[in-house]
């Protein structure tokens, strides 16, 4: 199921259907900020998309990293998320508390087929004694084979390029692995104190005191992906006006300007 969505569909301010799963959002502003969400858990929730089996083990579960560690190359592949979630209850109600943030639908886990299901609600009048022997409808299901996938396509919506594991070579020896940790660690380190600037509070006061017909009171009616995608778009402007004056004040003797460059697309 491998999906790279394309640009129309991450602008789009309407949830993605994907048939026999459910409809995944693009989470507005307001959404995210809501009191009962919060900036800090939906930031919690993109790092439980992101996360690894050897991330787990190694930050959230460190008792067992030592044996995930002992594994071969082979049986570490084999150990997946979904693997860890199906014997981890709390990790059951955590990622069932993501899907419902980031989906239309509302799932919850069972344990008979190990999946996560969404069901139709039930139309019943709300005086109505609910029928016990009534099998509810599945809509959805999320399960193994489809988890990793649909982590990529929910982080799409929200702006957020997820690395493939396949970026992470195969060594000879431990000795190797832990030099190539250290300079990852190291580089991710100096990336995140270069990028302060792009974090999402900082990017929606700048964008919002920009103008546009945006301000501070109508920007949470945006989707993240959209704020992001605007934010850019401003600078590609930005650069083009000022490259304008500049050849406005000195001339194109070189004819470098792109008179249409403003609009160019940026995806």
């Amino acid at each position: 199921m491998k999906m790279k969505l394309d640009y129309a569909t991450l602008l789009s301010p309407y949830p993605f259907y994907l048939p026999n799963i459910g409809h995944i959002k693009s989470p507005t502003l307001r959404e995210i900020w809501n009191p009962d969400m919060t900036y800090n858990k939906y930031n919690f929730y993109l790092s439980m998309l992101l996360i690894t089996s050897e991330n787990f083990y190694e930050r959230i579960n460190p008792s067992k990293f030592a044996w995930y560690e002992s594994l071969s190359d082979e049986d570490k592949s084999n150990v997946t998320m979904f693997d860890i979630i199906t014997n981890e209850p709390e990790l059951q109600t955590l990622y069932c508390d993501i899907f419902n943030f980031f989906f239309e639908e509302n799932f919850i886990w069972d344990n008979n087929i190990r999946m996560y299901i969404a069901c139709k609600e039930s139309s019943a009048d709300e005086n109505e004694t609910p029928d016990e022997n009534e099998t509810p409808e599945v809509i959805g299901i999320i399960h193994k084979n489809i988890f990793y996938d649909l982590l990529d396509i929910i982080l799409q919506r929200c702006g957020v390029e997820k690395k493939d594991s396949a970026d992470r070579p195969k060594f000879k020896n431990k000795m190797a692995e832990r030099i190539w940790l250290k300079t990852q660690n190291s580089q991710k380190a100096k990336e995140t104190t270069n990028n302060t600037n792009m974090e999402l509070p900082n990017l929606i006061s700048a964008y919002a005191a920009f103008g546009n017909g945006v301000n501070i009171t109508s920007v949470w009616d945006m989707t993240v992906f959209q704020l992001y995608d605007q934010f850019q778009r401003q600078r590609v402007i930005s650069y083009h006006n000022l490259s304008s004056m500049s050849v406005a004040t000195w001339g194109d003797k070189d004819n470098k300007f792109d008179i249409e460059g403003w609009y160019k697309s940026i995806y």
